[in-house]
Order: structure tokens, then sequence, then C-alpha cells
């Protein structure tokens, strides 16, 4: 299995949390991906870590974040969560989160 980073932005953060884009996409991660997945907090949205055998795309689609999708009601794009998903190599750097580095020996 390939460990992916996702990063899924926060771009409606003056609207009451229940219509966050992040918690949308987290119920949508925590269904798809039950135990395949780490969050990580931070500033600007959420990093979480994926583990799967699917391609970036696949995840990219479960989560909704996989660009502009046609509207039901009219020839205008409507805007689904922003975020990116990209397929980590084995090759990492860096000091954090002792938990972190566990999850990714673990499961990376």
């Amino acid at each position: 299995m390939a460990v992916y980073h996702v990063i899924i932005n926060d771009n409606t953060r003056d609207l009451p949390e229940s219509n966050s884009n992040i918690i949308a996409v987290m119920k949508k991660l925590v269904e798809h991906y039950p135990d395949q997945h780490y969050v990580v907090d931070d500033m600007m949205g959420r990093l979480v870590f994926v583990r799967t055998d699917e391609i970036a795309q696949e995840i990219a689609d479960k989560l909704d974040i996989a660009g502009p999708k046609p509207s039901s009601d009219s020839d205008n794009l409507m805007s689904s969560s922003i975020g990116a998903v990209f397929k980590m190599n084995s090759s990492t750097a860096g000091y954090t989160n002792g938990a972190i580095w566990d999850w990714l020996a673990k499961n990376g």
C-alpha cells in the first residue's frame, strides 16, 4: 500500500462550523478510510496521511476535492472542497510530532 499526503484547505472559515469544507471532507475521510488515516491540524486547513492501494485521483474523488464539477441546475461550475493529494515516497526528513513519525513508520 502507498501513503498519500492530503491537504484540505478551508475556504469557508467565515461560515458557521457546520458548513465548513473541512468537516465535510473529514466525514468522507472517516467513511472511506476509517482505519487508514492520520490527521494533523494546521493553521491553513488540515493535513492528512492516507494509506491505500488506490491512486491519488480516486482519493480526491472520494473526498470530493477533485476540483470543480458541473452544477445540476445550470451550466456554471460549482466548486467542490479545496484540496490536493500527493503520493509520498520513502524519503522523509524533518522534526515534528513523534506520533507522525510513528504512524509513517508503521504504515509507510
